[in-house]
């Protein structure tokens, strides 16, 4: 069942339980949408020349150009979890490769229960999402993660992503909003739900979108240690793409 939760509840005050459930952080394990395309203010794109990335649907934000009715592959991600910061990167450059093929999307799922600014950091880069800046505040707090990890409580988590988003020029005011919104705190929780739906149990999590059937893949097919020509030849394979 689907739950939507405030702001205080996704950093920690009071979660559901299946949300702070999932504890997986690992390097290699066995884990496990539709709609319409809506662009986000300002977006701007990681890579010259894809002028309709910066999109985020159902099926996450993409990495790349949106192609009608091709394969997605979607990465679950925490932003304090390691083994997303070594994935991630390589997955952009997947993306880029395989731009007018496939869809390469991401989705939130901070791990709440092992990670104590999951939560925090997915609302900070929610927030700069909604002003065009989605890659390159997930780019700052993946490099950053031995600055932040240890924070002491949420205030302090929250003034250093502040000052990120200052660097990165964000309108402050509205940042500061959108990072405190229960609406961007909803968008969230769907992606957890989500998650958990079809049997995602860690982060980084890889699961193809094919003919309406959504497959998790598994461990033994690609990890956080996987680079980005692996990544491309393994989706375009599960993606049934020559």
């Amino acid at each position: 069942m689907t739950e939507h939760i405030t702001r205080r509840a996704l950093l920690g005050a009071g979660a559901p339980l299946a949300l702070i459930a999932l504890s997986a952080c690992t390097a290699t394990k066995d884990t496990q949408g539709t709609g319409s395309p809506t662009q986000s203010p300002a977006a701007t794109t990681g890579y010259p020349g894809l002028e309709n990335s910066g999109l985020r649907n159902d099926s996450g934000y993409h990495l790349n150009s949106t192609v009608e009715k091709a394969p997605t592959i979607t990465l679950y991600t925490d932003y304090q979890c390691p083994y997303c910061a070594k994935a991630e990167p390589n997955f952009e450059e997947a993306a880029r490769q395989l731009e007018g093929t496939l869809n390469l999307t991401v989705r939130h799922l901070p791990l709440l229960k092992i990670h104590p600014h999951a939560g925090t950091s997915a609302l900070a880069v929610q927030a700069a999402e909604n002003q065009g800046k989605h890659l390159e505040m997930a780019r700052q707090l993946f490099a950053t993660q031995s600055e932040w990890k240890s924070l002491p409580d949420v205030a302090s988590a929250e003034a250093k992503f502040a000052q990120y988003a200052q660097s990165l020029g964000l309108d402050m005011d509205r940042y500061h909003k959108d990072a405190r919104s229960d609406e961007s705190a909803q968008l969230i929780t769907s992606d957890m739900n989500h998650a958990i739906e079809i049997g995602v149990k860690g982060t980084p999590s890889f699961v193809l979108t094919k003919d309406g059937t959504e497959t998790v893949l598994s461990g033994e097919q690609i990890s956080s240690q996987t680079g980005a020509d692996d990544m491309v030849a393994l989706f375009k394979k599960v993606a049934g793409i020559a």
